[in-house]
């Protein structure tokens, strides 16, 4: 396995988990089976480019994300930046968690 796929096999799984998805619901949705999505989570496979653009919408993620690339200041309104700064600037695990669980709460309500 090599390095890239390892790296984008973690961020999809973080992705996906963070959505409650399976690799079932995934591979549906982009159009492939489960195993062949389990192959992109474990590094085993890298997904080709037109794969990768359909998981960044189905899970809803940038490209940059996936390939672990800084974000440029495009991607992100002034907001998004200064909520970045502030979690950044946070250090104490419960309250990240806090925020992160509270802000997945209010992406995705119901779920």
């Amino acid at each position: 396995m090599n390095d890239l796929a390892r790296r984008i096999g973690v961020r999809l799984r973080n992705a996906r988990t963070a959505l409650g998805l399976t690799h079932q619901d995934v591979g549906e949705r982009i159009g492939i089976t489960a195993t062949g999505y389990g192959n992109y989570e474990r590094g085993t496979r890298l997904p080709p480019v037109d794969q990768l653009i359909r998981l960044s919408e189905v899970l809803d993620r940038s490209l940059n994300y996936f390939l672990d690339m800084p974000a440029t200041k495009s991607d992100l309104s002034a907001d998004e930046e200064e909520l970045v700064r502030y979690f950044r600037a946070i250090h104490e695990p419960m309250i990240r968690d806090a925020l992160l669980r509270m802000a997945r709460a209010g992406a995705h309500p119901g779920q």
